[in-house]
């Protein structure tokens, strides 16, 4: 499946210290990483910390062990799971490219969990959440990324009512030229009211991929 509005991190990857495909990303140019790691993670005790991060450790086991399976065992997700997915992501990538804050914060659940190689970053309320999908849109900005693909590479189920969806966004100047691409992984709670909501993102490379992006941007 193969879309084109504009992403992220998401795509994305919203990395808590900045935000990447929001998901979010980790090059911070506006002093984000100070306030995200003191300010978010300050906030939670440490036993609420330590459930988090168990919680989301249980999820990645068990997606481990969906994938082990799939060999002798098919993907029990449905076409049906696959729409709403589909839907999920077109209005994600349109809340996006309007840069509508609401309907972007209405797409996560709080708090919400992003683990990066550097360990888990959480966001507790709307405001920190807020400033950084902000700061993501502005990095976007930096790199004059005006369009994005994105393709959903694999849709599982890993709990009642909870999948992990795997997605590849890609993008774009307004030459249609490609800036980078990157991986991004969400965890879906299906019946979450409204809709469905992002609990937890992993950025797997965008951190990098950005990186080389804005350096070739300043000819670096």
């Amino acid at each position: 499946m193969d879309a084109r509005p504009p992403s992220p991190g998401y795509g994305g990857e919203l990395d808590g210290r900045s935000a990447g495909t929001l998901p979010f990303s980790e090059h911070d140019t506006n002093g984000f990483q100070a306030l995200n790691q003191c300010a978010f993670v300050g906030t939670i005790s440490s036993f609420a910390m330590r459930k988090l991060i168990l919680a989301m450790t249980a999820c990645l086991l068990l997606a481990g062990c969906e994938k082990r399976a799939a060999v002798s065992q098919p993907n029990q997700t449905t076409q049906r799971d696959h729409q709403w997915v589909e839907t999920f992501f077109q209005d994600y990538a349109e809340a996006f490219r309007s840069k509508s804050r609401a309907r972007l914060l209405a797409k996560f659940c709080l708090p919400l969990t992003f683990l990066t190689k550097t360990g888990p970053i959480v966001f507790q309320d709307e405001e920190h959440l807020s400033t950084n999908l902000d700061a993501l849109i502005r990095r976007y900005e930096q790199i004059q990324a005006v369009d994005w693909k994105y393709t959903i590479k694999d849709v599982r189920t890993i709990g009642a009512g909870i999948y992990m969806v795997e997605i590849e966004w890609r993008f774009f100047n307004a030459g249609n030229e490609l800036l980078y691409a990157c991986d991004t992984s969400y965890f879906l709670a299906a019946e979450a009211k409204p809709g469905a909501k992002v609990m937890a993102v992993i950025a797997h490379n965008e951190i990098e991929r950005y990186e080389e992006a804005l350096k070739r941007k300043k000819g670096i």
